[in-house]
């Protein structure tokens, strides 16, 4: 029998790739953390030896204006010097934490492009997290049936009864010791409270299995709901993570789209230019104007799409190299 709480392919595959995602990020997060500080570091190093260099200034000239020896310069070089010491190091430093910070995020784009998460994956996950509900239900089901057969035994009941009926024999056997003896009735309060006590021994062992079978039953509900949560939040990480591959995917086209775009768009302006400068009145080449690019600018993977404007400037400039190299053509051609 397959074990419920196993987990599929799919599922350990996703995980697995969340939790390094995860520790990717939470390293870049860190690196860049440190980053900033040392940025703040640094600043502060600068801020403190222009201060320290104002103060050596102000006292040299002060020194040369009274006509004193400088007796604190070679004191107050070397704290100097000691300051620079220190920005140059935290200069490094924030270099090699700059470049740990770029080779943890070129990571981090690596695992995701490595490491897609298909549709086909969302199923997988999204059918055990609806198995993990179903054996909910199932469990609450049978949970709430033992709990009824645990109601039908009336085993408080007959514990009542009981101690009703053991406390009549209690009562008589202190009449009997007091020498107000009724034999028969002590007889038939004995035999009824032995018969009494028989079967609540047997009720209590059905309940004991029922409450026993109600614990086991609670912690395999328990499990399954964390189960339940474990794959809803795997569920919503796997499907931001597979969106976001598929919106790389598509910037990426994009912006191979629209390179091929301003690459036709000037070469078509080159030759309207070659086509005004050597046969202007017999040819012409119909479009708008390079400024009326209007391309969507796109903020994702670091990556931006120019703007109108800036689109505009690259055509221009493309389409004066098309125009000089398709001059050149053709008048080697016509030479």
């Amino acid at each position: 029998m397959k074990n419920p709480f196993t987990k599929n392919d799919a599922d350990a595959r996703v995980t697995g790739i969340l939790q390094s995602q995860t520790a990717l990020q939470e390293e870049c997060r860190q690196l860049e953390r440190e980053f900033a500080e040392s940025v703040e570091a640094e600043q502060q190093c600068s801020v403190n030896i222009q201060h320290e260099l104002d103060s050596l200034t102000s006292y040299l000239a002060h020194c040369e204006q009274f006509g004193k020896p400088p007796l604190q310069e070679s004191e107050r070089r070397a704290q100097l010097a000691a300051l620079e010491t220190a920005l140059a190091a935290e200069t490094a430093r924030q270099e090699r934490l700059n470049d740990e910070v770029r080779r943890c995020q070129a990571a981090l784009k690596q695992s995701q492009r490595d490491n897609a998460v298909s549709l086909d994956d969302l199923r997988s996950l999204a059918g055990q997290r609806q198995a993990a509900e179903s054996e909910i239900t199932k469990i609450g089901h049978i949970i709430e049936e033992q709990r009824s057969k645990l109601s039908d035994l009336k085993a408080d009941d007959l514990a009542t009864r009981c101690a009703e009926q053991r406390t009549q024999v209690e009562d008589l056997l202190a009449d009997q010791a007091a020498g107000t003896e009724n034999a028969a009735a002590l007889q038939k309060a004995q035999t009824e409270l032995a018969k009494l006590d028989a079967q609540s021994a047997a009720l209590n062992v059905s309940a004991n299995d029922i409450r026993q079978t109600l614990a086991g039953l609670d912690r395999r509900l328990k499990v399954q709901q964390t189960e339940r949560e474990r794959l809803g939040a795997a569920i919503t990480d796997a499907t931001d993570l597979h969106l976001g591959q598929r919106i790389d995917q598509a910037v990426a086209d994009y912006l191979t789209a629209v390179a091929h775009v301003g690459q036709t768009l000037a070469k078509l302006e080159g030759l309207n230019q070659l086509v005004n400068a050597v046969a202007y009145g017999r040819l012409r080449v119909w479009f708008t104007r390079n400024d009326d690019v209007r391309l969507p600018k796109v903020f994702s993977v670091g990556k931006v799409v120019p703007d109108a404007s800036e689109q505009g400037k690259i055509i221009r400039q493309a389409a004066s190299d098309q125009y000089t190299a398709l001059r050149a053509e053709l008048e080697k051609a016509l030479a």
